[in-house]
């Protein structure tokens, strides 16, 4: 197939029992359908369209980790019921182990847990049939202190502005909705990879008057 996941895109209409109001197994059947195309992949990054990923902090993050063990990370939140998941808007990493252990489960997932949304039914199937396997192996959750998942724009802002140290804290990515945010904020991840520079919380405030302006290219109030 030219585009493999390209059937993906329609969740309601190829996936008619499994979506309640505007939330699907969409995240799901990606990372079933990922691993079915490529099962020897160390690693395994689903992230939404309007999500932007800083490729170089990325690999560095993943160059510390190893694939062999339980590694799941992101912006970690928890359900209504007290168990954490990934949110998806900030991006999902499993290591190979993990989606091993998980995909044989996936299919069973995605009628069982036929609620909520999409992040958070994959996390109610990794908390149900592999989180009582993680206290015999080497497991890494949630996010490193040095690296961090964005879900928007105004959380990373508020980090950078209040967290002790996190001005040094490499984005892997930024979720925002706005497309000429997007394309501005690409720039200037751009430009310091071009200049072998990371991309840290202090690279996003000290650009805050290019970035942050509303659809029209209007500076914004900070």
């Amino acid at each position: 197939e030219k585009n493999p996941l390209r059937h993906l895109v329609e969740p309601l209409d190829r996936f008619p029992f499994e979506h309640s109001a505007k939330h699907s197994n969409l995240l799901m059947a990606a990372f079933q359908r990922i691993y079915e195309i490529n099962n020897s992949s160390d690693w395994y990054f689903l992230v939404e369209d309007d999500t932007i990923v800083v490729k170089d902090n990325l690999e560095e993050l993943v160059r510390s980790l190893t694939p062999n063990r339980f590694v799941w990370l992101g912006k970690c939140v928890k359900t209504v019921t007290n168990l954490k998941f990934m949110m998806g808007g900030a991006g999902i990493l499993m290591s190979h182990k993990l989606l091993h252990e998980l995909h044989p489960y996936l299919p069973e997932c995605r009628q069982k847990f036929n609620y909520d949304y999409g992040d958070a039914r994959i996390g109610t199937c990794i908390n149900h049939y592999i989180v009582p396997s993680f206290n015999s192996t080497p497991t890494r959750l949630c996010g490193p202190r040095d690296f961090r998942f964005s879900s928007s724009l105004d959380h990373a802002m508020a980090l950078a502005n209040g967290e002790k140290g996190s001005r040094m804290i490499r984005y892997v990515t930024l979720h925002e909705k706005s497309p000429i945010r997007i394309k501005r904020l690409n720039e200037i991840i751009l430009n310091h990879a071009n200049n072998n520079v990371s991309f840290t919380s202090a690279a996003l405030t000290s650009n805050i008057s290019y970035w942050r302006v509303d659809d029209n290219g209007v500076q914004m109030a900070k």
